[in-house]
């Protein structure tokens, strides 16, 4: 009998997992890395969690492998109203680690009496924007920078 455990889990981020997460998006596909853009480098992660003060990063893992990390941001630089973004090692795509992710999240924003929380996603990453609009996520704007479509979902109110 095989037993799958398919445990998800998310931990404060650490310098060393930041480390290891931006080597995993430095070696990822181009292709794959095209639709995340918080970063012009990798590393620029790990500078990222040590400066952050009310801003989240959380590593996150799947059956004890680390697989990525998602942040909430933008507390930091005085904004009400977080943004969330997330990335997921390719290899661990489909196995509802961004689903977990999410709502991990929008659970630490309620906790902290956020009302609203926002993401940019490209319009062309399909996946990302059906699972957002799954999750209740709507459309306000378009960024003028990127073009990518600006979401956002309300939590209390």
């Amino acid at each position: 009998m095989t037993l799958v455990s398919d445990v998800r889990a998310a931990m404060p981020m650490t310098a060393r997992n930041a480390q290891e997460v931006a080597a995993m998006m430095a070696d990822e596909n181009k292709d794959y890395m095209v639709y995340f853009k918080p970063f012009s480098d990798p590393l620029e992660l790990v500078d990222a969690c040590s400066r952050a003060d009310k801003d989240i990063y959380m590593a996150l893992y799947f059956d004890d492998a680390l697989v990525g990390f998602y942040m909430l941001r933008g507390w930091d630089e005085g904004y009400a109203r977080p943004s969330f973004g997330i990335y997921v090692a390719s290899s661990y795509r489909g196995r509802d680690i961004a689903k977990f992710a999410l709502s991990h999240a929008e659970t630490r924003c309620r906790d902290a009496a956020v009302e609203r929380m926002m993401l940019k996603v490209s319009a062309h990453n399909k996946a990302a924007l059906g699972l957002y609009k799954a999750a209740g996520f709507e459309a306000f704007n378009t960024c003028d920078t990127t073009g990518d479509i600006m979401m956002e979902k309300v939590l209390q109110g």
